[in-house]
Protein backbone atom coordinates (compact mmCIF):
# COMPACT_ATOMS: atom_id res chain seq x y z
CA UNK A 1 0.00 0.00 0.00
CA UNK A 2 1.34 3.43 -0.96
CA UNK A 3 2.04 5.75 2.01
CA UNK A 4 1.88 9.52 1.34
CA UNK A 5 5.12 11.41 2.02
CA UNK A 6 3.63 13.29 4.97
CA UNK A 7 2.67 10.04 6.60
CA UNK A 8 6.12 8.58 5.88
CA UNK A 9 7.73 11.54 7.65
CA UNK A 10 5.33 11.30 10.55
CA UNK A 11 5.96 7.56 10.83
CA UNK A 12 9.69 8.26 10.79
CA UNK A 13 9.35 10.72 13.64
CA UNK A 14 7.41 8.18 15.66
CA UNK A 15 10.03 5.51 15.07
CA UNK A 16 12.93 7.91 15.90
CA UNK A 17 11.25 8.99 19.11
CA UNK A 18 11.65 5.49 20.42
CA UNK A 19 15.44 5.47 19.75
CA UNK A 20 17.86 6.07 22.72
CA UNK A 21 18.76 9.64 21.63
CA UNK A 22 20.84 10.49 24.69
CA UNK A 23 23.02 7.43 24.25
CA UNK A 24 23.41 8.19 20.55
CA UNK A 25 24.27 11.83 21.28
CA UNK A 26 26.87 10.82 23.86
CA UNK A 27 28.40 8.33 21.43
CA UNK A 28 28.50 11.00 18.71
CA UNK A 29 30.25 13.47 21.03
CA UNK A 30 32.84 10.87 22.03
CA UNK A 31 33.43 9.89 18.41
CA UNK A 32 33.86 13.50 17.30
CA UNK A 33 36.32 14.08 20.15
CA UNK A 34 38.30 10.96 19.22
CA UNK A 35 38.42 11.97 15.54
CA UNK A 36 39.48 15.50 16.53
CA UNK A 37 42.30 14.03 18.62
CA UNK A 38 43.44 11.90 15.68
CA UNK A 39 43.30 14.91 13.35
CA UNK A 40 45.41 17.00 15.74
CA UNK A 41 48.03 14.27 16.04
CA UNK A 42 48.24 13.79 12.26
CA UNK A 43 48.51 17.55 11.71
CA UNK A 44 51.18 18.02 14.43
CA UNK A 45 49.06 20.60 16.27
CA UNK A 46 47.57 20.83 19.75
CA UNK A 47 45.72 23.14 22.12
CA UNK A 48 46.40 24.38 25.64
CA UNK A 49 43.56 25.74 27.79
CA UNK A 50 44.49 28.05 30.67
CA UNK A 51 42.18 29.48 33.32
CA UNK A 52 43.72 32.74 34.55
CA UNK A 53 42.82 34.36 37.87
CA UNK A 54 42.34 38.16 38.06
CA UNK A 55 45.90 38.56 39.33
CA UNK A 56 47.33 36.86 36.23
CA UNK A 57 48.24 33.48 37.77
CA UNK A 58 47.40 30.24 35.94
CA UNK A 59 44.99 28.31 38.24
CA UNK A 60 43.88 25.49 35.92
CA UNK A 61 45.13 23.88 32.69
CA UNK A 62 43.96 21.38 30.10
CA UNK A 63 45.92 19.87 27.21
CA UNK A 64 44.58 18.29 24.05
CA UNK A 65 45.84 14.97 22.71
CA UNK A 66 47.91 16.84 20.12
CA UNK A 67 49.97 18.54 22.84
CA UNK A 68 50.80 15.18 24.44
CA UNK A 69 51.82 13.85 21.00
CA UNK A 70 54.07 16.83 20.17
CA UNK A 71 55.80 16.52 23.55
CA UNK A 72 55.94 12.69 23.30
CA UNK A 73 54.30 12.74 26.72
CA UNK A 74 52.27 9.92 28.28
CA UNK A 75 48.64 10.59 27.21
CA UNK A 76 47.49 9.77 30.76
CA UNK A 77 49.92 12.22 32.40
CA UNK A 78 48.22 15.26 33.96
CA UNK A 79 48.66 18.66 32.27
CA UNK A 80 51.16 21.16 33.66
CA UNK A 81 50.63 24.82 34.42
CA UNK A 82 52.03 27.34 31.98
CA UNK A 83 55.28 28.10 33.82
CA UNK A 84 55.88 24.43 34.64
CA UNK A 85 55.42 23.59 30.93
CA UNK A 86 57.95 26.24 29.92
CA UNK A 87 60.54 25.09 32.47
CA UNK A 88 60.14 21.40 31.61
CA UNK A 89 59.83 21.46 27.82
CA UNK A 90 61.06 24.76 26.36
CA UNK A 91 64.74 24.87 25.38
CA UNK A 92 66.80 26.55 28.15
CA UNK A 93 67.96 29.33 25.79
CA UNK A 94 64.31 30.21 25.02
CA UNK A 95 62.81 29.87 28.51
CA UNK A 96 63.24 33.45 29.77
CA UNK A 97 61.75 34.95 26.62
CA UNK A 98 58.73 32.60 26.55
CA UNK A 99 58.08 33.06 30.28
CA UNK A 100 58.07 36.84 29.87
CA UNK A 101 55.78 36.76 26.82
CA UNK A 102 53.43 34.26 28.51
CA UNK A 103 53.15 36.37 31.66
CA UNK A 104 52.47 39.46 29.60
CA UNK A 105 49.71 37.73 27.60
CA UNK A 106 48.08 36.34 30.75
CA UNK A 107 48.32 39.64 32.60
CA UNK A 108 46.94 41.80 29.77
CA UNK A 109 44.76 39.26 27.94
CA UNK A 110 46.46 40.10 24.63
CA UNK A 111 47.24 37.76 21.73
CA UNK A 112 50.91 36.88 21.20
CA UNK A 113 52.64 34.76 18.53
CA UNK A 114 55.75 32.91 19.69
CA UNK A 115 58.37 30.78 17.97
CA UNK A 116 60.64 28.62 20.14
CA UNK A 117 62.25 25.22 20.61
CA UNK A 118 61.04 22.35 22.77
CA UNK A 119 62.76 19.20 24.03
CA UNK A 120 60.27 16.33 24.14
CA UNK A 121 60.19 13.60 26.78
CA UNK A 122 62.23 11.27 24.56
CA UNK A 123 64.87 13.97 23.98
CA UNK A 124 63.92 15.05 20.45
CA UNK A 125 64.52 18.75 19.77
CA UNK A 126 61.77 20.46 17.74
CA UNK A 127 60.82 23.94 16.55
CA UNK A 128 57.28 25.06 17.34
CA UNK A 129 55.10 28.11 16.84
CA UNK A 130 52.36 29.03 19.30
CA UNK A 131 49.55 31.59 19.33
CA UNK A 132 48.39 32.49 22.84
CA UNK A 133 45.08 34.37 22.97
CA UNK A 134 42.08 35.15 25.19
CA UNK A 135 38.80 33.33 24.49
CA UNK A 136 36.56 34.98 27.08
CA UNK A 137 36.83 36.86 30.37
CA UNK A 138 34.80 37.70 33.47
CA UNK A 139 35.34 39.37 36.82
CA UNK A 140 36.56 36.06 38.23
CA UNK A 141 39.23 35.60 35.57
CA UNK A 142 39.75 34.72 31.91
CA UNK A 143 40.04 31.68 29.66
CA UNK A 144 43.03 31.60 27.33
CA UNK A 145 43.96 29.18 24.58
CA UNK A 146 47.40 28.33 23.25
CA UNK A 147 47.48 26.83 19.73
CA UNK A 148 50.78 24.94 19.27
CA UNK A 149 52.11 23.70 15.95
CA UNK A 150 55.18 21.57 15.38
CA UNK A 151 57.38 23.01 12.63
CA UNK A 152 59.53 20.17 11.22
CA UNK A 153 63.10 21.12 10.38
CA UNK A 154 65.56 19.23 8.15
CA UNK A 155 67.91 17.13 10.22
CA UNK A 156 65.84 17.42 13.39
CA UNK A 157 66.83 13.88 14.37
CA UNK A 158 70.42 15.05 14.57
CA UNK A 159 69.59 17.62 17.24
CA UNK A 160 71.38 18.06 20.54
CA UNK A 161 69.52 15.04 21.94
CA UNK A 162 69.02 13.00 18.78
CA UNK A 163 66.85 9.87 18.80
CA UNK A 164 69.63 7.57 17.60
CA UNK A 165 72.13 8.74 20.19
CA UNK A 166 74.28 11.83 19.68
CA UNK A 167 75.37 13.67 16.57
CA UNK A 168 78.94 12.65 17.31
CA UNK A 169 77.90 9.00 17.60
CA UNK A 170 76.03 9.16 14.29
CA UNK A 171 78.94 10.79 12.47
CA UNK A 172 81.42 8.38 14.06
CA UNK A 173 79.38 5.36 12.96
CA UNK A 174 79.05 6.66 9.40
CA UNK A 175 82.73 7.53 9.03
CA UNK A 176 83.81 4.19 10.47
CA UNK A 177 81.49 2.56 7.97
CA UNK A 178 83.49 4.29 5.25
CA UNK A 179 86.61 2.49 6.46
CA UNK A 180 88.29 5.42 8.26
CA UNK A 181 90.65 4.73 11.14
CA UNK A 182 89.84 5.73 14.73
CA UNK A 183 92.41 8.56 14.64
CA UNK A 184 90.98 9.91 11.37
CA UNK A 185 87.44 9.81 12.81
CA UNK A 186 88.55 11.71 15.92
CA UNK A 187 90.31 14.30 13.76
CA UNK A 188 87.15 14.80 11.70
CA UNK A 189 85.02 15.18 14.84
CA UNK A 190 87.40 17.86 16.13
CA UNK A 191 87.17 19.65 12.76
CA UNK A 192 83.36 19.60 12.94
CA UNK A 193 83.55 21.09 16.43
CA UNK A 194 85.88 23.87 15.28
CA UNK A 195 83.61 24.71 12.33
CA UNK A 196 80.57 24.84 14.62
CA UNK A 197 82.27 27.19 17.05
CA UNK A 198 83.55 29.45 14.26
CA UNK A 199 79.98 29.77 12.98
CA UNK A 200 78.60 30.43 16.47
CA UNK A 201 81.17 33.17 17.01
CA UNK A 202 80.22 34.77 13.68
CA UNK A 203 76.53 34.70 14.63
CA UNK A 204 77.29 36.25 18.04
CA UNK A 205 79.28 39.08 16.43
CA UNK A 206 76.52 39.79 13.90
CA UNK A 207 73.84 39.73 16.59
CA UNK A 208 75.81 42.29 18.59
CA UNK A 209 76.50 44.54 15.59
CA UNK A 210 73.02 44.34 14.03
CA UNK A 211 70.34 43.43 16.57
CA UNK A 212 72.09 45.17 19.45
CA UNK A 213 72.32 48.49 17.60
CA UNK A 214 68.78 48.28 16.21
CA UNK A 215 67.26 47.54 19.62
CA UNK A 216 69.22 50.38 21.21
CA UNK A 217 67.91 52.77 18.51
CA UNK A 218 64.36 51.49 19.02
CA UNK A 219 64.66 52.08 22.76
CA UNK A 220 65.80 55.66 22.16
CA UNK A 221 62.97 56.33 19.69
CA UNK A 222 60.39 55.05 22.18
CA UNK A 223 61.76 57.38 24.86
CA UNK A 224 61.50 60.36 22.46
CA UNK A 225 57.98 59.31 21.43
CA UNK A 226 56.90 59.11 25.05
CA UNK A 227 57.88 62.76 25.52
CA UNK A 228 55.55 63.84 22.69
CA UNK A 229 52.36 61.89 23.39
CA UNK A 230 51.23 64.12 26.22
CA UNK A 231 48.97 62.70 28.90
CA UNK A 232 46.98 60.23 26.81
CA UNK A 233 46.60 57.24 29.13
CA UNK A 234 46.17 54.69 26.33
CA UNK A 235 49.20 55.97 24.40
CA UNK A 236 51.38 56.01 27.51
CA UNK A 237 50.26 52.48 28.33
CA UNK A 238 51.02 51.18 24.83
CA UNK A 239 54.46 52.83 24.77
CA UNK A 240 55.21 51.40 28.20
CA UNK A 241 54.26 47.94 26.95
CA UNK A 242 56.53 48.36 23.90
CA UNK A 243 59.36 49.50 26.19
CA UNK A 244 58.96 46.34 28.27
CA UNK A 245 59.05 44.20 25.13
CA UNK A 246 62.19 45.91 23.82
CA UNK A 247 63.86 45.48 27.24
CA UNK A 248 63.02 41.77 27.11
CA UNK A 249 64.47 41.49 23.59
CA UNK A 250 67.66 43.30 24.65
CA UNK A 251 68.07 40.94 27.61
CA UNK A 252 67.49 37.93 25.33
CA UNK A 253 70.10 39.08 22.81
CA UNK A 254 72.63 39.76 25.57
CA UNK A 255 71.95 36.38 27.15
CA UNK A 256 72.33 34.52 23.86
CA UNK A 257 75.55 36.35 22.97
CA UNK A 258 77.00 36.01 26.46
CA UNK A 259 76.07 32.36 26.72
CA UNK A 260 77.79 31.24 23.55
CA UNK A 261 80.79 29.20 24.73
CA UNK A 262 83.41 30.72 22.37
CA UNK A 263 82.86 34.21 23.77
CA UNK A 264 82.41 33.13 27.41
CA UNK A 265 85.55 31.02 27.34
CA UNK A 266 87.67 33.28 25.15
CA UNK A 267 86.93 36.37 27.24
CA UNK A 268 87.38 34.93 30.74
CA UNK A 269 88.77 31.41 30.62
CA UNK A 270 87.14 28.04 31.23
CA UNK A 271 86.68 28.20 35.00
CA UNK A 272 85.17 31.68 34.96
CA UNK A 273 82.87 30.42 32.18
CA UNK A 274 81.94 27.53 34.52
CA UNK A 275 81.02 30.09 37.19
CA UNK A 276 78.88 32.09 34.76
CA UNK A 277 77.14 28.92 33.59
CA UNK A 278 76.23 27.91 37.15
CA UNK A 279 74.96 31.43 37.85
CA UNK A 280 72.66 31.23 34.84
CA UNK A 281 71.22 27.92 36.11
CA UNK A 282 70.81 29.41 39.60
CA UNK A 283 68.65 32.22 38.20
CA UNK A 284 66.36 29.84 36.29
CA UNK A 285 65.95 26.96 38.76
CA UNK A 286 65.10 26.68 42.49
CA UNK A 287 68.26 24.69 43.21
CA UNK A 288 71.17 25.55 45.51
CA UNK A 289 74.49 25.18 43.68
CA UNK A 290 77.77 24.88 45.55
CA UNK A 291 81.06 24.88 43.69
CA UNK A 292 84.80 24.44 44.24
CA UNK A 293 87.23 25.26 41.44
CA UNK A 294 90.99 24.79 41.23
CA UNK A 295 91.94 26.30 37.85
CA UNK A 296 95.21 25.66 36.04
CA UNK A 297 97.91 28.30 35.91
CA UNK A 298 97.67 28.48 32.10
CA UNK A 299 95.00 28.06 29.47
CA UNK A 300 94.00 24.61 28.22
CA UNK A 301 93.70 23.46 24.65
CA UNK A 302 90.64 25.24 23.13
CA UNK A 303 89.05 21.92 22.13
CA UNK A 304 89.29 20.65 25.70
CA UNK A 305 87.87 23.90 27.10
CA UNK A 306 84.94 23.84 24.70
CA UNK A 307 84.17 20.16 25.32
CA UNK A 308 84.38 20.60 29.10
CA UNK A 309 82.00 23.57 28.98
CA UNK A 310 79.46 21.67 26.86
CA UNK A 311 79.72 18.60 29.09
CA UNK A 312 79.07 20.56 32.29
CA UNK A 313 76.21 22.38 30.55
CA UNK A 314 74.64 19.06 29.53
CA UNK A 315 75.14 17.55 32.99
CA UNK A 316 73.42 20.47 34.73
CA UNK A 317 70.60 20.40 32.16
CA UNK A 318 70.01 16.72 32.86
CA UNK A 319 69.90 17.39 36.61
CA UNK A 320 67.44 20.28 36.37
CA UNK A 321 65.18 18.38 33.95
CA UNK A 322 65.12 14.92 35.49
CA UNK A 323 66.64 14.58 38.96
CA UNK A 324 64.21 16.60 41.16
CA UNK A 325 67.31 17.70 43.12
CA UNK A 326 67.44 20.68 45.48
CA UNK A 327 71.23 20.61 46.07
CA UNK A 328 73.95 20.32 43.42
CA UNK A 329 77.70 20.38 43.95
CA UNK A 330 80.24 21.09 41.20
CA UNK A 331 83.97 20.50 41.69
CA UNK A 332 86.51 21.10 38.94
CA UNK A 333 90.29 20.97 39.10
CA UNK A 334 93.13 20.70 36.64
CA UNK A 335 96.52 19.06 37.02
CA UNK A 336 99.35 19.03 34.50
CA UNK A 337 97.82 15.97 32.84
CA UNK A 338 94.06 15.84 33.45
CA UNK A 339 90.99 18.02 33.89
CA UNK A 340 88.66 16.52 36.52
CA UNK A 341 84.99 17.46 36.92
CA UNK A 342 82.79 15.99 39.62
CA UNK A 343 79.06 16.81 39.81
CA UNK A 344 76.78 15.50 42.57
CA UNK A 345 73.11 16.01 43.38
CA UNK A 346 70.61 14.91 46.03
CA UNK A 347 67.91 13.96 43.51
CA UNK A 348 65.94 10.79 42.90
CA UNK A 349 68.95 8.96 41.48
CA UNK A 350 69.34 6.62 38.52
CA UNK A 351 71.12 3.41 37.62
CA UNK A 352 74.78 3.26 36.47
CA UNK A 353 73.64 1.22 33.45
CA UNK A 354 71.65 4.27 32.27
CA UNK A 355 74.93 5.78 31.09
CA UNK A 356 75.16 3.12 28.38
CA UNK A 357 71.53 2.93 27.33
CA UNK A 358 70.92 3.98 23.74
CA UNK A 359 67.88 5.92 24.90
CA UNK A 360 69.83 8.09 27.36
CA UNK A 361 70.46 10.76 24.77
CA UNK A 362 72.20 13.37 26.91
CA UNK A 363 74.45 10.80 28.59
CA UNK A 364 75.22 9.11 25.26
CA UNK A 365 76.22 12.46 23.74
CA UNK A 366 78.41 13.26 26.76
CA UNK A 367 80.10 9.86 26.70
CA UNK A 368 80.90 10.18 22.98
CA UNK A 369 82.36 13.64 23.39
CA UNK A 370 84.55 12.60 26.33
CA UNK A 371 85.78 9.45 24.60
CA UNK A 372 86.61 11.48 21.47
CA UNK A 373 89.12 13.38 23.66
CA UNK A 374 90.53 10.21 25.21
CA UNK A 375 88.75 10.80 28.52
CA UNK A 376 86.49 8.75 30.80
CA UNK A 377 83.16 9.25 32.56
CA UNK A 378 81.80 7.34 35.55
CA UNK A 379 78.33 7.48 37.09
CA UNK A 380 77.57 6.50 40.68
CA UNK A 381 73.97 6.50 41.85
CA UNK A 382 71.43 4.88 44.09
CA UNK A 383 67.70 5.17 43.54
CA UNK A 384 66.39 7.87 45.86
CA UNK A 385 69.86 8.92 47.06
CA UNK A 386 71.20 11.16 44.32
CA UNK A 387 73.80 10.84 41.59
CA UNK A 388 77.49 11.56 41.12
CA UNK A 389 79.19 12.00 37.75
CA UNK A 390 83.01 11.98 37.51
CA UNK A 391 84.69 13.13 34.29
CA UNK A 392 88.39 12.96 33.47
CA UNK A 393 89.83 14.49 30.30
CA UNK A 394 93.51 14.55 29.26
CA UNK A 395 94.70 18.14 28.82
CA UNK A 396 97.07 19.99 26.56
CA UNK A 397 98.37 23.24 28.05
CA UNK A 398 98.70 26.42 25.98
CA UNK A 399 100.72 29.51 26.84
CA UNK A 400 97.78 31.90 27.46
CA UNK A 401 96.66 32.77 30.96
CA UNK A 402 93.43 31.31 32.25
CA UNK A 403 91.07 34.24 32.73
Amino acid sequence: MFTPPAEQMHSGRRRNSRLPRRRFDDAAVMTRARLNDQTEILANVGTFEFVIAPGGENVDSRWSAGIHAILHRDPDAPPLGREAYVMQYVHPDDQDRILELSRRAMRLGCAIDMHYRIIADDGVLSNVCEQLFEVTSAQTGRLMFGHLKNVPQPGAVLAARATAGSVAATLRAWWQGQGLSASAVQSLLETVDQLQQTERYRVAREMHDDFGQLLAAMKLDLCLLQQHVGTSASAVREISTLNELVDTMICSVRRIIGGLPPKAIEDAGLFVAFENLIESFTKRHPIHFSRRFVPPATRLDPRVELAAYRILQETLSNITRHSEATEVGVTASCSSTHLLIWVTDNGKGTLPTDLHKSGSFGMAWMRERIEALGGTVALESTKGKGTGVTISIPVRITSANNG
